[in-house]
């Protein structure tokens, strides 16, 4: 029951003191790092209220330019693992639907690349291959995925 509460009241209560800076600051941040950086310390926040310990290996073979990672999901922690405890500034690539395009696009920010599974309609009215090409575009500015 105690591990219940404080997960539950640890992980909310970051979430809505950490909400308003992150909406407001990503309205004027071109890039998204200072976002990123702020979620960075939201997912670290978040994973000690769950009581979860984060042991990460192999970060030597991380390279140094842009890169595209791929987790496995084989929890619901590992985002919070990999935003808060990989040392590298990525942005997202999110599989989304219309319906959530229409409802979270604001959410959608510069560097964040939705890719809509099934269906014709891509965000700015991009077709799957010019999406790619800004996935390319990105990568080569030095963003990583």
């Amino acid at each position: 029951m105690y591990w219940s509460v404080r997960t539950a009241l640890g992980s909310y209560l970051s979430i809505m003191a950490a909400i308003i800076p992150v909406v407001i600051i990503s309205l004027f941040s071109k890039t998204g790092d200072l976002p990123h950086v702020i979620a960075r310390y939201w997912a670290r926040f978040s994973l000690l209220c769950a009581g979860c310990r984060v042991v990460l290996r192999g970060e030597e073979n991380i390279p140094g330019g842009p890169a595209v990672y791929m987790p496995n999901h084989v929890s619901h922690f590992d985002v919070f693992a990999i935003l808060g405890h990989l040392n590298v500034q990525f942005r997202w690539t999110v599989n989304g639907t219309r319906d959530i395009l229409q409802k979270h696009g604001f959410r959608v920010k510069p560097g964040t690349i939705t890719l809509v599974i099934g269906k014709p309609v891509y965000p700015e009215g991009h077709d799957a291959a010019s999406l790619m090409e800004e996935v390319y575009k990105s990568i080569k500015l030095g963003y990583s995925y």
